[in-house]
């Protein structure tokens, strides 16, 4: 079973939210009403993610011990 995390997030202002994967700096826009949830998927140790909000942004600090991301949103898995 590999390891995993994640931090779900809607989008409730009326405008799209700039989305940001690190450390791969992989950028998506949430619409306004929309809901994501990015996943830390695999590596060693214990999964991680930290959220921070940065103007005009908001950014996924994904622990990289060897683990890659998923990005979903509103139900549907983002490549």
């Amino acid at each position: 079973m590999s390891n995993r995390a994640s931090i779900k997030l809607k989008n409730n202002s009326a405008k799209p939210m700039r989305l940001i994967v690190e450390p791969w700096a992989t950028e998506f826009d949430l619409p306004s009403g929309s809901s994501c949830e990015v996943f830390s998927v695999g590596g060693m140790g214990i999964p991680a993610i930290d959220l921070e909000s940065v103007e005009g942004a908001m950014i996924f600090w994904i622990n990289t011990d060897g683990a890659i991301y998923e990005y979903w949103q509103d139900g549907k898995l983002i490549d």
